[in-house]
């Protein structure tokens, strides 16, 4: 799963509009949809950690550090 499809999974699950989330993380609408679509594939770090924050996730689980099962809203574990 890529950065596109897990920020849609995220959004979704917490019930909020591209709108919204642009609103709550300062990252502009079209950017946030080109992201969704992999238009976008390679994410600035500042803008990354904006829509985390505002979805309430790591960053590590954004960027696809660790697998679907584990929970997103805690950091990944160190091996």
């Amino acid at each position: 799963m890529d950065i596109g499809q897990r920020l849609k999974k995220i959004r979704e699950q917490k019930n909020l509009s591209l709108r919204q989330l642009s609103e709550l993380s300062g990252v502009e609408r079209e950017l946030i949809s080109k992201i969704k679509r992999g238009q976008r594939p390679q994410v600035s770090l500042p803008v990354a950690m904006r829509l985390a924050r505002a979805l309430g996730i790591t960053l590590d689980y954004l960027a696809g550090m660790y697998e679907e099962e584990e929970n997103p809203f805690e950091p990944a574990a160190v091996a």
